[in-house]
């Protein structure tokens, strides 16, 4: 391997250095740290009485059921609202 690929992947800026960096550093803390919130407030009881309490405005805006969750929570970061609507059971994606 020439030293300008080896840079290019492993020098303090590389490609390889700078994913695993962010994956670390910034993307896995930030996830973890959402979905332990989120299983507090499941475990807690708080999140069906928040549904209740939503289910009746949450359809004037097209919002229906889960899909609170995950517009709540890509009001911060769109990865966390990625991740909640994948687990949101939809025609589309309910395996039979």
């Amino acid at each position: 391997m020439t030293h300008a690929v080896r840079t290019c992947l492993i020098g303090p800026y590389g490609l390889i250095t700078v994913a695993c960096t962010y994956a670390f550093a910034i993307i896995f803390p930030i996830v973890t740290a959402f979905f332990l919130a989120f299983s507090v407030l499941e475990d807690s009881g708080y999140l069906p009485r928040l549904a209740v309490i939503c289910e009746s405005q949450l359809p004037r805006y097209g919002i229906e059921r889960e899909g609170g969750v995950a517009d709540g929570a890509g009001t911060g970061c769109d990865t966390m609202a990625t991740l909640t609507a994948r687990i949101m059971e939809t025609p589309r994606n309910v395996c039979w």
